[in-house]
């Protein structure tokens, strides 16, 4: 039995084009392979691979013209599926075929193949036509684009052999967006950062932020009024961060640090902050962030509240932002040793383990 992932990109999680998702599938991937082999078909260009990456692992980049990068999906990603088809013609055996975000259209041409079990990864919103966060609402462009897809991707989450997504929140968002779709199974991202048991670099009252673009969806606005109203306060921007589209005025309390490694973030910082604006699918930073350590608060949209340990933690309104922050600052000690006391019921739903014993079971299951 072979194992196929076909993947708009693949970099590894200490890459500087990393993400949440990206992340998560570069672990799935190793974990996978611990048992099965694992061949991954992704676009050239789009990988940036390290000595983690299993050997039981084979990458094969597909070039990809300009031309077709600009397409829908169905459309750019063609080669990709071509070669899949390739690999099924070389093979008599059961493949199980993943496909995730922009690449689930193609998965079309293989449902009800009898030698393919096609899975669909949904970490975040880039087969939906509908809700605030949809794609459409960036353009005109986007809106031909994911037009043209959206007829496509809604017969493969109708027909797909298992969707697999990264929170309930999001299995609640599938069923309503894709109403025929199969059940979504939850698979949580596992975390990898260090467990920290007494951060060296950080300065007492230190704040931490990821944001990347211009962090509109990220709460980059927010951030700078928490940093006017605390200014004894330090807030550490991390991230691929782009300050001239931003159009939020620096402070002197603001530091924008650009991308670092993630360990070197949770060191830094005292409490960490996930202020989206927008409903994030899961939430890694928050996760991680609490293994290191450190007290968070997060926006109580999305996957967000299944990632703390308690909903003290989780600010459903604008207005408690601040308040939230001065109470934990006041009591730091009292919630530093909460999380380092409970962190082991993060341990248990986020480990490795965890992520390997799930989807193992949902690949027996098929």
């Amino acid at each position: 039995m072979d194992v196929i992932f076909v993947l708009p990109c693949f970099y590894s999680p200490d890459s500087e084009n990393s993400t949440g998702g990206t992340i998560s599938n570069y672990i799935l991937v190793n974990i996978i392979a611990k048992h099965l082999p694992v061949k991954v078909i992704v676009p050239e260009g789009f990988c940036q691979l390290d000595e983690k990456l299993h050997s039981n692992v084979s990458i094969l980049e597909v070039k990809i013209s300009d031309f077709r990068l600009k397409m829908p999906n169905i459309i750019r990603y063609k080669e990709l599926g071509d070669e899949l088809s390739r690999h099924l013609e070389m093979n008599y055996g059961k493949v199980y075929a993943f496909f995730c975000g922009a690449t689930n259209s193609i998965s079309s041409k293989f449902l009800k193949n009898k030698n393919t079990y096609v899975l669909l990864l949904v970490r975040a919103y880039d087969d939906f036509l509908y809700g605030e966060w949809s794609p459409i609402k960036k353009s005109v462009k986007s809106v031909l684009k994911y037009v043209s897809d959206f007829g496509v991707t809604k017969k493969c989450f109708s027909e797909a052999d298992a969707i697999v997504t990264n929170s309930n929140w999001m299995v609640g968002c599938i069923k309503r967006a894709f109403p025929k779709s199969p059940e979504a199974s939850v698979l949580y991202p596992p975390i990898d950062v260090k467990r920290n048991s007494v951060p060296t670099s950080r300065q007492d009252r230190t704040v931490g932020v990821v944001v990347r673009g211009d962090g509109t969806d990220k709460g980059i606005s927010l951030v700078r009024e928490l940093a006017n109203l605390n200014r004894e306060v330090i807030f550490q921007v991390y991230g691929n961060f782009d300050l001239k589209k931003s159009k939020v005025e620096s402070l002197d309390n603001v530091l924008f640090k650009g991308w670092q490694p993630r360990e070197i973030m949770y060191e830094e910082s005292a409490l960490f902050l996930v202020p989206s604006k927008w409903p994030e699918p899961f939430g890694r930073t928050s996760v991680e962030a609490q293994l290191a350590g450190l007290p968070v608060l997060v926006s109580g949209s999305g996957g967000l509240p299944e990632t703390v340990l308690d909903d003290y933690f989780v600010v459903s309104c604008y207005l408690d932002w601040n308040k939230k922050l001065d109470e934990i600052f006041k009591n730091y000690s009292k919630w530093e040793q909460f999380v380092k006391l409970n962190r082991n019921v993060l341990d248990d739903k986020f480990s490795l383990t965890a992520h390997e014993k799930r989807i193992l079971t949902i690949l027996r299951s098929l």
